[in-house]
């Protein structure tokens, strides 16, 4: 939605008819995710950081999109360090640091997070920077909101999160968003969508 109005109102980019009920059946879908348990409007400070990072992705991708030069992996390191800084900005806000694990337990630690920081994390990055280069900012918007079923899924896996009827048809809305956004329109060849 965020990355569809800046598209409208900066840039100038039309929006389709397709885009808004894009738009609606994703913001349905996350309606029945985060309402579930009640209201979907942020109630806590995790709530109002994701809003917040949502906005900010939104003006950020849409930039790359425009005018971005960087590569992946220059893209990925820009995004890193503001990453960095966004949470050394927010450490007053956050609880104490609980402190560190005893140092057999830390060593392990710091190598499963030096792991998945490489294996997952920097690649999975470096691919949507790329994206955001060659994707439309709503587009890519759309397309990651697939992270809600994985998150909600995963969640009641391994978490033993409660997953009701109503947060799974949350999440398929969600899905269905993604799909009929990059789904071809009929007499169009796929290669077409992605413009």
């Amino acid at each position: 939605m965020w990355s569809s109005l800046i598209e409208r109102l900066w840039w100038r980019w039309p929006l389709t008819g397709r885009r808004l009920a894009v738009i609606a059946l994703g913001l349905g879908g996350l309606t029945l995710v985060l309402g579930a348990a009640g209201s979907p409007l942020p109630r806590t400070l995790g709530d109002w950081l994701g809003l917040v990072s949502g906005v900010l992705w939104a003006i950020a991708s849409s930039g790359m999109r425009a005018r971005s030069t960087l590569g992946p992996g220059e893209g990925s390191f820009v995004f890193a360090l503001g990453a960095v800084l966004g949470a050394l900005a927010l450490t007053p806000l956050l609880a104490p640091w609980p402190g560190l694990p005893p140092m057999p337990a830390l060593g392990q630690a710091v190598a499963w997070i030096a792991v998945s920081a490489t294996l997952w994390w920097a690649i999975s990055l470096a691919i949507v920077v790329w994206a955001a280069s060659v994707l439309a900012p709503a587009r890519l918007g759309i397309l990651m909101m697939s992270e809600v079923l994985v998150g909600v899924l995963s969640a009641a896996l391994f978490a033993g999160e409660p997953l009701s009827a109503l947060q799974l048809g949350g999440a398929l809305l969600v899905i269905a968003a993604a799909v009929l956004e990059v789904a071809p329109l009929p007499g169009r060849r796929l290669s077409d969508t992605a413009r």
